[in-house]
């Protein structure tokens, strides 16, 4: 046993002077168990580390499958609500560019116009300011956004957003039409009373008649944005 203490303190040769044959194999043997126990211990270590690191690189591998996979479904499985939304904000930001190109158009084109008029008369100036006043609702059709993308860039990412974003634009929408339908009520009704005949002597009941027929049309007929949410509506209650 004193063998085994005096191993931890002198090399090999130093422990085998002065011993006999039996004391010579008890250290030997010794050593021997102690070199083949720490090769055992540094292998289960060894194996103990490579376990754990398979471990960890397959939880990361699973977490990653797990993450691309909610992704892959948000993007995929759009629910109605948000396909319902995409397609009236994509349909706003053509109708709109449709239109701001339209105002740069006639703009440019009566700016120059005028100018080549005027400018003999030395008023050439105003010829460009009404091209301007008549491009400039152009220019605000294309640089702001109409309500339907704004509500799209905030909900579209989500299925519930996008159905309160769809109910908000059909109340938006009735309020305007409401509100269009009485303004056009009240200019008919002013024509009717106030009568005027700039070019016939029934200019005013035209102007009523036209009144009155956008108002029917602003009553009668729901907006897009009315007509988007009741789309949504329709295909959630055949869904439920």
């Amino acid at each position: 046993m004193s063998a085994a203490v005096d191993s931890t303190r002198w090399t090999f040769e130093e422990r085998l002077v002065g011993r006999t044959g039996r004391e010579i194999l008890l250290v030997v043997a010794h050593d021997a168990h102690d070199l083949r126990w720490g090769r055992m211990r540094q292998r289960a270590l060894e194996t103990e580390t490579k376990a754990k690191g398979e471990q960890m690189g397959l939880r990361t591998f699973l977490m990653s499958l797990l993450i691309v996979g909610v992704l892959a479904s948000s993007w995929v499985a759009a629910g109605p609500a948000q396909e319902i939304l995409e397609d009236l904000a994509r349909s706003e930001r053509n109708e709109r560019r449709i239109a701001g190109y339209t105002y740069l158009g006639i703009g440019a084109a009566v700016g120059l116009v005028s100018t080549a008029v005027l400018i003999d008369s030395g008023i050439g100036i105003y010829g460009v300011v009404v091209g301007g006043l008549i491009a400039l609702p152009g220019v605000v059709a294309l640089v702001v956004p109409s309500a339907a993308e704004l509500e799209c860039r905030q909900g579209c990412d989500s299925e519930d957003d996008s159905a309160l974003a769809l109910e908000r634009l059909a109340d938006r929408g009735r309020l305007e039409r409401f509100v269009s339908g009485i303004v056009n009520i009240v200019a008919g009704v002013a024509s009717l009373l106030h009568p005027f005949g700039y070019f016939t002597r029934y200019d005013y009941v035209y102007t009523a008649m036209s009144s009155f027929g956008m108002a029917a049309v602003d009553f009668l007929f729901p907006s897009k944005e009315e007509r988007a949410y009741a789309r949504y509506r329709e295909r959630v209650d055949q869904g439920a």
